[in-house]
């Protein structure tokens, strides 16, 4: 490998992290949310996190590549953290980057950011629910299978998440915790096909031992 390409690897943002890195991102993500909730705006500097990773880190992934490298010196990240976030985020906000910049753990920011929002989700009693589709709903359509679950999910609090799978060609998939309901019809389809398939095997296996039997 050349210098500039051993440079190069060594500025990848990390998508694969190790559990004693995913340990650290839980502490971190714990000790923002105890400082979130003793300022009593939990939901709105969780936002602000999320808010930060999406305007830095995939709007911007050149600058992104910069805070996230361990080649470029630390003071030299603050500099840029405080030209991005001072007079735009929070003071809880600011400290906080600079905190992950000085232990050189900015690396872990997204993971943080998703551990800090599950542990309020939990403390809240909420739970996400994930719902596909093969084509986007509109609002009545929504609506409607929100009461669904709500009726029949009575714990908690669902916060609804809605994606897009044209794969799924019609119906839906809702998953939530340890939970998943595929009411597709290309989980139909699928299942159409496994008894015709079964149903051939059986009258192939019949003929088998029809003629086994002549014989």
């Amino acid at each position: 490998m050349t210098h500039a390409a051993d440079l190069a690897e060594r500025a990848r943002i990390p998508t694969v992290l190790d559990q004693t890195a995913l340990a650290g991102a839980r502490a971190y993500a714990q000790a923002y949310l105890n400082l979130a909730e003793a300022s009593g705006q939990a939901d709105a500097a969780l936002d602000e996190l999320d808010e930060l990773i999406n305007d830095v880190r995939e709007a911007y992934p050149g600058l992104a590549r910069v805070l996230f490298s361990p080649i470029i010196k630390p003071a030299t990240k603050e500099r840029l953290i405080c030209h991005i976030i001072e007079g735009r985020g929070s003071d809880l906000l600011c400290r906080f980057i600079k905190l992950l910049n000085r232990r050189g753990r900015l690396n872990l920011l997204r993971e943080i950011a998703h551990e800090a929002r599950r542990l309020w989700n939990a403390k809240q009693r909420r739970y996400v629910v994930q719902i596909v589709t093969a084509h986007p709903l509109d609002d009545d359509q929504r609506q409607w299978i929100e009461e669904v679950i709500r009726s029949k999910v009575a714990v908690g609090s669902p916060l609804f998440q809605y994606h897009t799978d044209p794969s799924l060609i019609g119906g839906l998939v809702v998953s939530f915790g340890d939970h998943r309901f595929d009411l597709s019809i290309r989980s139909k389809l699928a299942r159409i096909q496994t008894r015709l398939l079964d149903q051939r095997n059986h009258e192939i296996q019949n003929r088998r031992d029809h003629f086994s039997y002549s014989a």
